[in-house]
C-alpha cells in the first residue's frame, strides 16, 4: 500500500526500491508513508523535508500543516547568480533550453551544516535514454562525505584535509568529492563518458573562476578499460600518489564488481610506486581505499565475495540506520568500508581489539592472584600458562 503512493514516470522505468530511494532523498509533493520525526506515529501519510536533520525528515500530514516545513530545496535569492548557473548549464551539457533543468541545494558540513553544494535536476531524463543511476543523489554519497570529514577533520581541522589527494571512482553527482574539496583537498572525479558532462558542471557551479578553492578535475574511468586507466596514469603520475580512493553506491551491480574490484587494485597499485602522499609520509605509500555501501537484499554479499575471491578483505568502520533518522521505511542502511588489497593486512579499529586486550589484562590478573594463593600455601585454580611459570619456581624453592 505504502509503494502505491509512489508515481512515476512511464518514461524513466526504473527498479522498485531504487525510485523509493531516489524520491524520498530529494523530497516529493505527493504523500507517501512512514514514521513521522516529530510525534512518532508509524505508518502515517505524510511528506519528507528535505531541510531537516541530516538527511531528510518525514512528518506526517498533522505535523506537516502545523509545522514550517518543505518538499523543495531553497530557490535563489539573487538573479545574477541564476544567470550564472544557466550559462554554466548551457556550457556544460550543451542544453538549449536551460530552463528545463532546477537546481537542488544540498547542505553539507559536519554537526553544523554550514556549506552548500549545488546540483543540476532533471538532466537524467533528457540527456541520457537508458537505465542509470549517475545522475541521481544517493544517500550514502553524503554518508561517506559525513564520515570523511569526521575522520579527517577530528584532529587537525580543516588543515587535516587541505592537501590530501582524492580520487573518487564512478563519482556520479560527484557529492563526496566535491565537498573534500571544499575543505581544500585536491580531487579527481571519474565516471563514465555519458555522466562526465555532469560531473563538470557540477564542478563548474561549485567552483566558480574566482573561486580561492581548486576546483576538481574530471577524468573518464571506465572499470576494466586499459586505455581509461593508461590516461589517467599519464595526466596524475606527475602530481604524486593518491591518499584515498573513494567511492559511494558503486556495489550494486554484480556483474560490474570483478572490473571494480580489479580497477581499484590497478589505482593503488600504482600509487604504491610512484611516492608518498601527504597522509603516507613516512609510513606505507598504499592509498585508503573508502566505500560507502548500501545494505540492499544480497548487494553487500555479493560485493564481499567478489572481493575476496581476488584476494581482498574488508572491515566496516561505520554503519549507518538511516530509517531511522528519517523515518522514511524504504531506506536501506549505509555500510562505510575500508578495503585492503592482498598485500596489505587488515587494520581493525580500536573497538574490535578494545575486548581482546580485557581478556588478556584480566588473564594476567588471575595468574597474579593464583601467584599470591601458591606462595601463601592455599590452593587456587590458575590459569594454565600462569601454572607452568608458576610450577619452576615453586619446585627449585629451598622449602
Amino acid at each position: 500500500p505504502a509503494l502505491a503512493q509512489f508515481h512515476f514516470s512511464p518514461k524513466e522505468p526504473r527498479p522498485l526500491y531504487k525510485s523509493c530511494r531516489a524520491m524520498s532523498r530529494r523530497g516529493s509533493s505527493c504523500m507517501q508513508r512512514g514514521t513521522c520525526s516529530e510525534c512518532g506515529q508509524k505508518w502515517v501519510l505524510g511528506k519528507v523535508d528535505v531541510n531537516s536533520g541530516w538527511y531528510g525528515q518525514f512528518f506526517c500530514g498533522a505535523c506537516w500543516e502545523s509545522g514550517d516545513y518543505s518538499d523543495t530545496d531553497t530557490e535563489m535569492e539573487d538573479a545574477g547568480e541564476a544567470a550564472n548557473q544557466h550559462s554554466v548549464v548551457v556550457h556544460h551539457l550543451k542544453s538549449e533550453t536551460p530552463d528545463s533543468f532546477s537546481f537542488r541545494t544540498v547542505k553539507v558540513g559536519l554537526s553544523t551544516r554550514e556549506r552548500s553544494l549545488r546540483f543540476v535536476n532533471g538532466y537524467r531524463s533528457v540527456a541520457f535514454e537508458g537505465p542509470t543511476t549517475g545522475f541521481t543523489l544517493w544517500l550514502g554519497s553524503q554518508v561517506l562525505l559525513d564520515y570523511l570529514e569526521k575522520r579527517l577533520c577530528c584532529h587537525g581541522g580543516k588543515a587535516g584535509v587541505s592537501g590530501l589527494r582524492v580520487l573518487e571512482l564512478g563519482a556520479g553527482c560527484g557529492l563526496p568529492g566535491l565537498g573534500l574539496a571544499q575543505l581544500g583537498a585536491e580531487v579527481v572525479l571519474t565516471d563514465v563518458p555519458a555522466v562526465r558532462p555532469l560531473l563538470e558542471c557540477h564542478a563548474a557551479l561549485n567552483f566558480p573562476e574566482d573561486s580561492s578553492k581548486e576546483k576538481p578535475r574530471v577524468a573518464t574511468l571506465r572499470w576494466g578499460h586499459r586505455g581509461d586507466l593508461q590516461d589517467l596514469v599519464d595526466c596524475e603520475q606527475a602530481r604524486g600518489a593518491f591518499d584515498y580512493v573513494i567511492g559511494s553506491e558503486i556495489g550494486y551491480d554484480k556483474d560490474a564488481n570483478a572490473a571494480l574490484i580489479n580497477t581499484l587494485q590497478t589505482v593503488m597499485t600504482i600509487s604504491n610506486t610512484t611516492g608518498c602522499g601527504k597522509s603516507q609520509q613516512g609510513k606505507s605509500s598504499c592509498p585508503r581505499a573508502i566505500l560507502a555501501l548500501a545494505q540492499r537484499q544480497g548487494e553487500m554479499e555479493e560485493f564481499t565475495h567478489t572481493a575476496a575471491q581476488a584476494g581482498w578483505s574488508l572491515c566496516i568502520r561505520e554503519m549507518v540506520d538511516i530509517e531511522a533518522l528519517t523515518g522514511i521505511p524504504c531506506c536501506s542502511p549505509v555500510a562505510v568500508i575500508e578495503m585492503f588489497p592482498p598485500w596489505q593486512r587488515c587494520r581493525k579499529p580500536r573497538s574490535y581489539w578494545k575486548p581482546h586486550l580485557q581478556r588478556r589484562k584480566r588473564r594476567w590478573s588471575s595468574g597474579a592472584k593464583w601467584l599470591c594463593s601458591v606462595s601463601s600455601g592455599r590452593t587456587s585454580v590458575g590459569k594454565p600458562y600462569a601454572y607452568a611459570a608458576v610450577k619452576t619456581q615453586v619446585n627449585t624453592s629451598p622449602s
